[in-house]
């Protein structure tokens, strides 16, 4: 079976709303089960960062969830590239894909990427459509659904709109 390793940073010790955002992705990876695939969440995060901590251990101890940990102070999280390397010298996956926090796997989402065929001469690929909340309000009051409490919880995604890239950008 197809392994897939999703790398997120949470900075939610000095963003709290970074942990929201973790919750509607380990969200996702437990409403969207991926069938044809091992899915393992790789979540880097400063030591200190007890939110983020007890957000990844919650789901952890309540759900058959994949979470790998990298530690890293605080410094060095916002510069992604830093994680993002060593999450990749660590994987073991057939795909590694490096996201953020606020992005969620919908339906099926996963499981397209494990059955994609690969053409021979490309090495990364990003998916050109995603969907965006409608506006910075919609978006802040979904993650207010979570309100500082570890939960099971879903995007409505009537309050989401489509996006279409040319590029690809840092969490796709």
């Amino acid at each position: 079976m197809i392994k897939i390793e999703v790398v997120s940073h949470c900075f939610a010790k000095h963003y709290p709303h970074y942990a929201a955002a973790l919750c509607y992705q380990l969200s996702s990876l437990i409403l969207h089960p991926v069938r044809s695939a091992h899915v393992t969440a790789m979540i880097c995060f400063d030591p200190n960062d007890h939110q983020t901590y007890w957000m990844v251990d919650w789901f952890r101890r309540r759900y058959d969830i994949n979470v790998k940990i990298i530690s890293l102070d605080f410094p060095y999280l916002g510069r992604r590239a830093i994680g993002r390397n060593i999450a990749a010298l660590q994987s073991k996956a057939d795909i590694i894909w490096f996201t953020d926090v606020d992005v969620c796997f919908g339906d099926g989402c996963l499981d397209t990427l494990a059955n994609f065929h690969w053409p021979d001469d490309v090495s990364i690929v990003y998916p050109p459509d995603t969907w965006i909340s409608q506006t910075h309000e919609t978006g802040d009051r979904t993650l207010a659904r979570v309100d500082g409490h570890s939960q099971l919880i879903d995007i409505d995604l009537n309050e989401f709109i489509p996006k279409r890239y040319n590029s690809p950008i840092g969490p796709v």
